[in-house]
């Protein structure tokens, strides 16, 4: 299973408007005041796989929110909030992932982790799915194509499982002439202890020295990983309940089909 995880839940959540100014990881699942959050869900279901430590990296009002959630999750389970103290408009995940393994790194460091966009809902099959694979291993979770502005995922024909390249607006182009697409990224991803340091220091090299600078993605320090061969790429299962929120559609769609028959799984 795994030892620990971050929750990536500092975006702005613009996309959000005019529906809803709450931020997207404090909305609830069900759309009902008082009902389970997205971090309330986050939360429960990482404690389920095994995790004994989860960094929350967000904004004041996320950090600083009330979340039941965690009293229910017993004495063996620490939570960390990290607040990210700049405008999300102006910073990436990168810098985001780069600030949880930072501040949180008494809790984190040489564990396996689990990296959670906090966007999204799952059922318990995906995360026993990518904890199934070889712990020694980072990993990232795909899906079908998407938007072509989601980052997404090439690998080698001879070998589907081990990732080739990540990228955006790379269909047609020489980089990818070799590879054969897998889908995007689904926002789950683990990462073996051993290349826990390595991530940091692509992070810091992404914020410092690509294009994006601060609104650097996370996936461009994963492209790092990934060159030096440590990523596999873990398919999601047409089984699995899978459901990512980006626009006031994904939510409504949530509350009315998804959320109900998730949680009668749970």
């Amino acid at each position: 299973m795994f030892d620990a995880a971050i929750l990536l839940a500092a975006g702005s959540g613009r996309r959000m408007l005019p529906v809803t100014e709450t931020p997207k990881p404090l909305l609830t699942l069900s759309g009902q005041p008082g009902s389970e959050r997205f971090l309330d869900f986050h939360l429960t279901s990482l404690a389920k796989a095994g995790a004994k430590a989860v960094a929350i990296v967000g904004s004041r009002a996320v950090t600083r929110a009330p979340l039941r959630s965690i009293l229910t999750l017993g004495p063996g389970v620490e939570v960390r909030m990290v607040e990210s103290t700049v405008d999300a408009g102006t910073h990436g995940t990168a810098f985001s992932l780069s600030l949880a393994l930072d501040q949180a790194s008494d809790i984190l460091a040489g564990k396996r982790l689990l990296i959670v966009n906090a966007g999204v809902v799952y059922s318990a099959s995906v995360l026993q799915r990518l904890a199934a694979h070889d712990p020694a291993r980072s990993a990232v979770l795909v899906g079908p194509h998407s938007a072509p502005d989601v980052t997404h995922c090439w690998v080698d024909a001879a070998a589907p499982g081990w990732v080739g390249r990540l990228g955006r607006g790379l269909d047609g182009t020489p980089a990818v002439d070799s590879l054969v697409s897998r889908g995007s990224l689904a926002g789950l991803w683990s990462i073996a202890p051993t290349d826990v340091e390595p991530l940091q220091r692509a992070l810091r090299w992404a914020l410092t020295h690509t294009s994006g600078g601060n609104k650097a993605r996370h996936d461009e320090a994963l492209q790092l990983l990934v060159e030096r061969g440590l990523v596999d790429a873990i398919g999601l299962d047409p089984r699995d309940t899978f459901h990512a929120v980006e626009t006031p559609d994904d939510y409504a769609r949530l509350i009315t089909d998804v959320w109900p028959a998730l949680h009668q799984l749970r």
